[in-house]
């Protein structure tokens, strides 16, 4: 599968990924990086560095944020600039895609597009995959700084309970 593992430090997979890109380049293979990444990880320095090193030398790499609108307790809002992450793109000249990530088809089909992108023309891509975490951030997190309510309303509209009512219905 090579899948390249998880990492406990934040945004530590994002060169690793950058350095694959280059190698696939280097090899003059056909492959293409997925890098999955949180939200707050768009706000380290390895997410500017990454992202600008694939887009100058133009690396089969898909930066995929899952961006359910927490880091571990602040809001996207109160921690980055722009908050649009998919925007973020934009200053590095590739192609920034913002994703719903509730529904598991428009998530397939733009991932699909990006890694064609970049395997046929070698243009990275950053999607922004909209989402919503239905638990805390880890065992440890006791989740209190997200308001019941919004809790209930989102719980009801897990993406896989979704997609399994879309497939009894088709």
């Amino acid at each position: 599968k090579r899948l390249m593992g998880g990492y406990a430090i934040v945004g530590g997979q994002l060169p690793l990924a950058t350095g694959a890109g280059l190698a696939i380049v280097r090899k003059g293979e056909k492959d293409v990086v997925v890098c999955q990444m949180g939200d707050a990880t768009t706000n380290i320095g390895a997410f500017h560095e990454s992202l600008n090193l694939a887009a100058l030398w133009k690396l089969p790499v898909v930066y995929a944020v899952v961006n359910n609108g927490f880091g571990m307790g602040t809001s996207v809002a109160a921690g980055s600039a722009v908050a649009e992450l998919y925007k973020k793109a934009c200053a590095y000249g590739i192609p920034g895609v913002e994703v719903d990530g509730n529904d598991v088809v428009a998530t397939r089909d733009a991932t699909r597009e990006a890694v064609e992108r970049a395997r046929k023309d070698r243009i990275p891509s950053l999607l922004d995959i909209k989402s919503f975490r239905l638990k805390g951030h880890s065992v440890v997190d006791p989740d209190r700084y997200r308001p019941e309510d919004y809790l209930r309303r989102i719980r009801g509209q897990d993406p896989v309970s979704r997609l399994a009512d879309q497939l009894r219905d088709e």
